[in-house]
Parts: structure tokens; C-alpha cells; sequence
């Protein structure tokens, strides 16, 4: 009746100083339900049980309305869509073309995005989707100005930043940009500003831990990244794998290659079309001595981002703080194969 499109709902059940606390989230419209989750506990504890419980429905609750509404735009009629629902559209097109390597489709996203500003210039979703794929045109090398890219996504991001500072995703986008600037020090700056705002976010714990462990902080970024899971952990499949590739990261600056190796396997599962996880698995399986795995990544990398290894090689990429992370990544490729171009 009061047009509510999403009920959090809970129950109460006390057996002695025992306590159990259940909640599900359902769909107003449908019935459907999104999530449900039990917490047990002690009365003793009621306040360490009660905090628990904010962190977790919050961290969770928000990726699965997030996936809902991105769903649910897709049945959406072209005409007389909204801003709002536009935006949704262009999340939905990022996130397959991103799955698939489409470079066509994150086109499609960034001008679905851009149809939903002339709409409304305010609407910070449609900023981050607009920031999000010129990003991944500068990450990929798509396009026939893939550096020129990264400056339209920061004009994005100081356009989200600027509409709404308290918003945690605009700092996280704009951490993006500074760690492709090797900015690295205004990043860390921007992913404590986006955990001081929203910390139980799980995707900003996920994309702050892959900055931290770029930088050289491995402990911290082991540590977000197991609260992020803590958290939700069935986020996004994108953002999971982002999670992974933190850890990919931090234990290949370790030298800890079969680690490494294993975390990248586990971040290609999450996103098969993400090129640095691709390459850091391809340094360590040459270093290992597995030149036939590092083959089949180098092959599959060719497929979606065939420029990318090469802008690696001749430093048009560069990823890590530390020039000896760099270096390391570069002299595991020229031991699969790889020359400098």
C-alpha cells in the first residue's frame, strides 16, 4: 500500500540466555525471496550480537537489491524509461559486457549511462556506470583512445564526488582513477574516505583491499578482504573476484607464486575476462615451470584485450607501487615467452 518495493522482516527466539535472531528480505511485489539469514547468540552478549547483525544485513541486503534492480530493469519497456531505470539498464549492460570482454557492450553501457544524465545530470548512478566503463577502456585498451579514456572517467568522478560527497562509491571510483595515475598515496586516501562512510560495504572493502595489496599493504588487504567475505559473501560475482585478485596480488609480490597462482585461478572463475589476473597467473605459472597453463591464459587474454600484454611490456601499464612488483610480473612474462616491444 505504501508503494515499498523491498520488506526486511525478522523474528525474535529466546530459549533460556539463548537467543536467536532470524531475517529475510523479500520482494514487495513478487513474494520472492532475495535473503535470509539466521544469527544465534547470548543475551549476555545481546549488544556484540546486535552489532553483528547490523553489519552483516547491511553488507548483505545491499548487493542482492542491487542485483534485483538491475534484473528487474531488463523487463523494463525502452519507452518512457526514467533516469533511475535507464541507469539500472546501463548497470545491467556493464556487468555482461564486462563477463564476456565485450567492448561493444560496454559502448552500449557508457551510452545508456549518458542517456540517463541527459535525463537528470544528478544522477550519481549513472556517473559510476559512465566512470566505471571508461575505466575498463583504459584497463583493456578499448577504443582508439584508451588513455585518454582515464581522463573522461576522472571528469565523471569529480562529477559524482562533487553532486554527492557522502556517496562511498564516488570515492571508490575516484581511488580507481588516482591508482591508474600511480596516485597511489590520494587512492589509499579516497578507499579509507569510501570505508569511513559506508564500512560495511563489501565491495569497497574488496576494491580498497586490491589498492592496499598494489601498494604493498598485504596484511591489510588480507584483512578487508576476509571482512568483506565475513560480510557477504555472495556478493557480485564481479566484485568477489576483485576480492580474489587482491590476494592474487599479495602473495605474488611475496614471491609466493603457487599461491598466487591458485588466488588467480579463483579470480578467473569469478570474472574469466579480467586481464591482470590474467597475466599475474601467466608470470606464475612461468615461474613454477608450467608454461603449458601459462599458454592457455595467454591465448584466452588474446581473445577480449589483445593489446593489453603488449602495453604492459613496453610500460604503458604498470600496476604495482614498488618498481621491483613491476619488474617481477614483466620478467615472469618474458620467461612464458614474452619479449619487450
Amino acid at each position: 500500500d505504501l508503494g515499498v518495493r523491498y520488506l526486511l522482516e525478522g523474528s525474535v527466539r529466546r530459549m533460556g540466555p539463548r537467543i536467536r535472531i532470524t531475517s529475510q528480505l523479500i520482494d514487495a511485489v513478487s513474494g520472492a525471496h532475495l535473503w535470509a539469514e539466521k544469527f544465534d547468540g547470548d543475551v549476555a552478549d545481546i549488544f556484540d550480537l546486535q552489532d553483528e547483525i547490523t553489519r552483516k544485513i547491511v553488507g548483505s541486503i545491499a548487493p542482492r537489491i542491487d542485483l534485483a534492480e538491475v534484473e528487474r530493469s531488463r523487463s523494463l519497456s525502452s519507452a518512457q524509461l526514467s533516469s533511475y531505470e535507464l541507469s539500472l539498464r546501463a548497470k545491467a549492460q556493464f556487468y555482461d559486457a564486462i563477463r564476456s570482454g565485450d567492448s561493444a557492450g560496454n559502448e552500449r553501457a557508457l551510452e545508456t549511462a549518458q542517456q540517463a544524465l541527459a535525463l537528470d545530470a544528478r544522477n550519481v548512478h549513472a556517473l559510476w556506470i559512465v566512470g566505471l566503463t571508461r575505466i575498463e577502456q583504459h584497463l583493456y585498451r578499448w577504443g582508439e583512445d584508451p588513455g585518454g579514456a582515464l581522463e573522461r572517467a576522472s571528469e565523471s568522478v569529480e562529477q559524482l564526488v562533487h553532486v554527492d560527497s557522502s556517496d562511498a562509491n564516488g570515492h571508490v571510483l575516484r581511488a580507481f582513477v588516482h591508482m591508474f595515475r600511480h596516485e597511489f598515496d590520494d587512492a589509499i586516501a579516497d578507499y579509507r574516505r569510501a570505508l569511513s562512510l559506508n564500512p560495511n560495504s563489501a565491495m569497497s572493502l574488496f576494491l580498497a583491499a586490491w589498492g592496499e595489496s598494489l601498494v604493498g599493504r598485504v596484511d591489510e588487504a588480507r584483512e578487508h578482504v576476509e571482512l568483506g567475505l565475513r560480510l557477504s559473501p555472495r556478493e557480485h560475482d564481479i566484485w568477489l573476484g576483485v576480492a580474489y585478485l587482491a590476494l592474487t596480488q599479495a602473495s605474488f609480490t611475496e614471491h609466493k607464486f603457487d599461491e598466487a597462482r591458485e588466488w588467480g585461478r579463483l579470480a578467473i572463475q569469478m570474472h574469466s575476462t579480467a586481464p591482470i589476473r590474467r597475466a599475474l597467473v601467466i608470470a606464475s605459472c612461468a615461474y613454477l615451470g608450467d608454461h603449458e597453463e601459462a599458454q592457455k591464459h595467454v591465448q584466452r587474454l588474446n581473445e577480449f584485450a589483445p593489446d593489453f600484454l603488449p602495453n604492459l611490456l613496453n610500460g604503458n601499464l604498470e600496476f604495482f607501487k614498488a618498481p621491483e612488483h613491476n619488474e617481477l610480473l614483466l620478467q615472469g612474462l618474458r620467461e612464458a615467452g614474452f619479449r619487450d616491444v
